[in-house]
């Protein structure tokens, strides 16, 4: 009897301490999963700057600069859900690799806006 007690209680122990690494590993995994969401967000170096002009017509013009480094998958979330909602008229991008041991480039963003003056 002791020890069917014995097994019984090495199983149950056996089974605990599967349980807790289960909630372990799933707590690691979801803290890695964090990190690389946020190592996929590209860093903007500078915030936007920008400069309105004043026009003769019924538009005012205004440029924006914006400078990022991300790689071009990170680039192209950006751009995506950043850039493309806005109402650009022109756009310029230069991309510039840092490195041969990375994919991260350093983007230069120029943009002009043309609106109606109201």
């Amino acid at each position: 009897m002791k020890k069917a007690l014995k097994v019984i209680g090495i199983i149950l122990g056996v089974i605990l301490v599967c349980v807790i690494l289960l909630f372990e590993v799933s707590a690691f995994d979801l803290y890695i999963d964090s990190k690389i969401v946020k190592a996929k967000t590209p860093v903007v170096q500078a915030p936007p700057t920008g400069i309105t002009i004043p026009t003769n017509s019924d538009y005012s013009v205004s440029t924006f600069n914006i400078e990022l480094t991300a790689t071009p998958e990170e680039f192209k979330d950006y751009f995506e859900n950043v850039l493309a909602k806005d109402t650009i008229n022109q756009i310029m991008i230069s991309g510039q690799r840092l490195g041969n041991d990375t994919r991260k480039m350093k983007w230069a963003i120029v943009y002009n806006n043309y609106k109606p003056m109201k």
